[in-house]
């Protein structure tokens, strides 16, 4: 993780996200580096790689899961999987009724508006 960080700050941010997904190999059960992950991938448009990032963050059972679902549901409707994302940002709504980011997902998602929110960057999104 240490290396990543290390391209992140050179500006090599391909080499970063390369280091990343070897860390992922080799410590496939550490939250942080799926987090840092997703970012990675979110700076570069692979919403593909956000979608498989933000499931790994909620199967890994992280401590605001109501936060982790409702990332997974922003990352799903990024990659047009709008079925996908409303079912995600209900089980977030599941973990937290009162969630507003959420409920905004949500009245989105039902209204069907093409304001998509931004997929987080930063390696400290959750």
């Amino acid at each position: 993780m240490e290396q990543a960080d290390i391209l992140d700050r050179l500006g090599d941010h391909e080499g970063a996200a390369d280091a990343l997904e070897s860390g992922v190999f080799i410590f496939p059960y550490e939250i942080e580096l799926h987090r840092k992950l997703a970012a990675a991938y979110a700076s570069r448009g692979n919403t593909g790689g956000v979608v498989r990032e933000r499931q790994a963050v909620v199967a890994l059972d992280p401590t605001d899961r109501a936060k982790a679902f409702y990332l997974l549901a922003v990352a799903f409707r990024a990659n047009d999987e709008l079925a996908a994302a409303r079912r995600t940002v209900l089980k977030a709504l599941d973990v937290a009724p009162n969630y507003d980011e959420a409920l905004e997902l949500l009245l989105d998602l039902r209204s069907g508006t093409e304001a998509r929110p931004m997929l987080p960057v930063t390696g400290r999104a959750l």
